[in-house]
């Protein structure tokens, strides 16, 4: 609708003016891990997201970011797709034996085999989420027949675009699946794009859309701000993006209205 912001747009019910996001941590060894997860809680972070690899202990590594922030930061954990069927269950039966308050396991096995993921969803108390393994509504569908995840990753970057991101999130809803809202590496306007649809369509969740903030710099004025682990949408039309910051004058700045297809 004309004159609103983006995500008032997108749903009936009144849209929140910020959300939460997670922050991502590479992996890692235990010790480097911990360092960085105190670094980000102390930034204001509340919800961090860990990568799990085969080379790494992610066990380990969880054990000492938990001793390192304390029980009230929330752990998750990214393993994109390192895993097989009995490696995953494993690690993370070993986290949940350990008390690590796990709030979820993103995509542990290949995207393409949903038995395996459906397997490891039925064996582990640990909510588990698809993220590669979903691309379209279609997907999700499928997914949500199969038990093969207990949650989403939408991203617009799989999805092409915000309306069949929507349409994901609604069959996901409607399925009983939860819904994350995810990025790949855009820039601040991508990630403006993404919160409005996270505040539209699950504005309760602590989405996964820190990837602006590895940016020195946002190429745009206006758009989502920052203030510790909450994206700010603002009230401005649409995504609020008001003009394109300039590459060789930082000072100067192109009105959008100017701006010509």
């Amino acid at each position: 609708q004309r004159g609103l912001p983006l995500a008032q747009s997108l749903t009936s019910a009144p849209a929140p003016a910020r959300i939460r996001t997670d922050m991502t941590l590479s992996a890692g060894e235990p010790s480097a891990l911990a360092a960085v997860s105190e670094e980000h809680v102390a930034a204001g972070f509340g919800c961090l997201k860990i990568k799990a690899s085969a080379a790494h202990d992610t066990v380990a590594g969880l054990r000492a970011v938990r001793a390192a922030v304390g029980p009230a930061i929330t752990l998750r954990v990214d393993a994109n797709q390192a895993w097989g069927v009995e490696t995953a269950i494993r690690v993370i039966r070993a986290a949940e034996d350990e008390g690590l308050g796990l709030e979820l396991v993103e995509q542990p096995v290949a995207a393409h085999d949903l038995d395996a993921l459906a397997a490891v969803t039925a064996a582990v108390d640990t909510p588990i989420m698809a993220d590669e393994s979903v691309r379209t509504a279609r997907d999700v569908r499928v997914i949500a027949d199969r038990g093969a995840a207990d949650l989403v990753n939408i991203k617009l970057a799989k999805t092409g675009g915000l309306a069949e991101a929507f349409v994901a999130a609604e069959v996901a809803r409607t399925a009983g699946l939860g819904v994350v809202i995810g990025c790949m590496m855009e820039s601040h306007v991508g990630v403006t794009a993404a919160a409005h649809l996270a505040a539209a369509v699950a504005p309760d969740v602590v989405h996964d859309l820190d990837a602006a903030l590895w940016l020195r710099s946002s190429p745009v004025v206006g758009g989502v701000a920052l203030s510790g682990d909450m994206l700010e949408l603002g009230s401005g039309t649409g995504l609020g993006i008001t003009a394109l910051a300039s590459d060789t004058r930082p000072d100067a700045l192109v009105d959008l209205s100017e701006v010509r297809a």
